[in-house]
């Protein structure tokens, strides 16, 4: 997972820095519960409470609190439901009878509330007696935003006594404030999109989602790489590739005794594209391999809050370049274009607790573009790019990190031939000189689970789908030709070059055959074998592997292979 996740979440500076930034930050408010179909709470000494003008005074066992977030125009739900889980403790909230106090009064050791008339006062002082009848006995009250003048958030305070005032009509609670993640330890909390809201039949006041926006062009448009010798080059350029659209995004959290049951992430694409259209100029004299991915940059968008250590959500977009180049003899221009889009019908959940994936309709369409040669070269290349959608969550002192990545990718074998009789079949200029393509595009998607003290070592990794293109060989003339003199620019033809000198494949290799530990194959997916060229040819190196396995690593640790020696 990113560092920049990891040190957001844990030195507490992420609404900092996103301000620093002059980011968006949804922090959710005080809400009361949405108009539905209400739970019936566990009360102490009653049973008809919803009925009762005065329930809200009831000690609770179990009580919910809900947080509102206006996301882009969207107003966001989320659902915090408690329980204290013991017979000797129980939570009151203000908020459900505010309206029957004229005051309250808060310090660090004691909260005081005046009550307006003395039938609710008679009400609470019947009802609140219970914490004082057991010295073991505890309420947990917890004070709205504002409710004491000065807390910004709902506070939560333990209350181990109350004296009564009758003849004020009031009760001094004494009790310390303190952190959610002190004073519960089992509790539920929901926020943003679920799974099966999207489908109709689930109410929507709960499942309005957070959004995780896409539209994001790569932060570098233009680059050269660092190569092992001096007379490879390679440069990188690519105007108009990023990624369109957005994410639906929700996060599930149950817990029991402080210890996590349940957890999980939630994602459901909108319109999202990625697309990559890189032009690479080669040149150079390699008889081996070389691979890397290079980091491109991250992009904060944005966080999700709710105040008083409740939660905090903090997601980017990371973006990375990655190729495999060798054998490479000559140079040339190489362009071409890869396109992938997301269903808006898919839906992905990532258990994070008992590591797991759950996708439905997440394949990957993919449009390519023809791949387009300027000037001889021999070689094999791969390149691709990756955007991935980095998350991390802290929800009462626990910490979760997942994320997925979108990876299109295109490469070529690319083979220099010659015969006087036209090195390409369908070569209508007959040119002595060819350059035979065999390309290949595709793309992988791939999820990621890690533990939030321990990113750079993930626990589940998962491929959610992989799809390749098909697409045909092609042959390029140039130089020489029967019909006319050298020509300055190759020529394309859909056939493979017809030459004794032409160039011999082998099968690739199933990705099952390399090994999950690295980006780069181990063994060789091509194996060439060129007689002996025209002297019009410089002489080639022998081309080797073609085929990079899609990577599944979300977090910023980059994979390398160097055949070189």
């Amino acid at each position: 997972m990113g560092v920049l996740l990891r040190s957001w979440l844990g030195s507490g500076l992420l609404l900092s820095l996103l301000a620093q930034q002059a980011l968006s930050v949804v922090v959710f408010r005080d809400v009361e519960p949405p108009q539905l179909t209400p739970k019936r709470l566990m009360v102490r000494g009653t049973q008809n409470h919803n009925e009762s003008y005065y329930y809200g005074l009831d000690p609770q066992r179990q009580d919910s609190f809900y947080w509102s977030g206006n996301d882009n125009g969207r107003e966001t739900m989320a659902n915090f439901t408690v329980d204290t889980a013991e017979d000797k403790t129980s939570i009151v909230s203000i908020e459900k009878f505010s309206k029957m106090l004229k005051s309250v009064h808060c310090t660090n050791s004691s909260l005081t509330m005046g009550f307006k008339d003395h039938a609710s006062f008679a009400y609470m002082r019947r009802k609140w007696q219970w914490v004082n009848d057991d010295d073991n006995r505890k309420f947990i009250m917890v004070a709205g935003t504002g409710n004491c003048g000065w807390n910004q958030h709902r506070l939560p305070f333990n209350v181990s006594e109350i004296v009564f005032d009758d003849r004020a009509n009031a009760a001094r609670l004494h009790g310390v404030p303190t952190e959610w993640k002190k004073a519960i330890q089992n509790y539920e909390l929901t926020v943003g999109y679920m799974p099966g809201s999207r489908s109709g039949s689930r109410k929507r006041d709960l499942d309005k989602s957070l959004s995780v926006d896409f539209n994001h062009p790569l932060p570098l448009s233009s680059m050269e790489f660092n190569t092992p010798v001096d007379d490879l080059k390679v440069t990188y350029s690519c105007e108009s590739c990023g990624t369109k659209g957005s994410f639906d995004l929700g996060f599930h959290i149950k817990t029991e005794w402080g210890i996590p049951k349940e957890a999980s992430f939630s994602l459901a694409p909108n319109d999202v594209s990625a697309s990559f259209t890189p032009s690479l100029g080669i040149s150079g004299n390699f008889t081996d391999q070389f691979g890397d991915e290079l980091p491109l940059g991250s992009i904060p968008i944005g966080g999700f809050s709710i105040p008083g250590g409740v939660l905090e959500i903090g997601p980017e977009i990371e973006f990375s370049l990655g190729y495999t180049l060798g054998p490479v003899s000559g140079s040339a221009t190489v362009s071409t274009g890869v396109t992938v889009s997301l269903s808006k019908s898919a839906e992905l959940e990532i258990a994070l607790t008992s590591p797991d994936v759950s996708a439905s309709g997440w394949t990957p369409q993919v449009e390519t573009e023809p791949l387009k040669l300027e000037a001889k070269i021999e070689a094999t290349m791969e390149v691709f790019v990756k955007a991935a959608v980095q998350l991390s969550a802290e929800a009462l002192g626990q910490g979760f990190e997942a994320g997925i990545d979108l990876k299109p990718y295109y490469g070529a074998t690319m083979g220099v031939s010659s015969s006087s009789e036209g090195a390409c079949e369908d070569d209508n200029e007959k040119h002595a000189l060819g350059v035979s393509v065999q390309p290949k595009a595709g793309v992988s998607l791939n999820a990621e689970v890690a533990k939030a003290d321990d990113p750079a070592d993930p626990i589940a990794s998962v491929e959610i789908a992989a799809i390749t293109a098909d697409m045909d060989s092609a042959c390029y003339g140039f130089g020489p030709s029967g019909a006319a003199s050298s020509s300055a620019s190759a020529t394309p033809s859909s056939s493979k070059a017809a030459s004794s000198h032409s160039v011999t494949l082998t099968p690739t290799p199933s990705p099952s055959e390399y090994t999950s530990s690295s980006a780069y194959p181990t063994s060789t997916p091509y194996s060439t074998n060129i007689s002996a060229l025209s002297s019009a040819t410089s002489t080639s190196a022998t081309p080797s592997s073609s085929s990079l396995t899609p990577s599944s690593h979300l977090h910023r640790r980059n994979h390398r292979r160097h055949g070189w020696h």
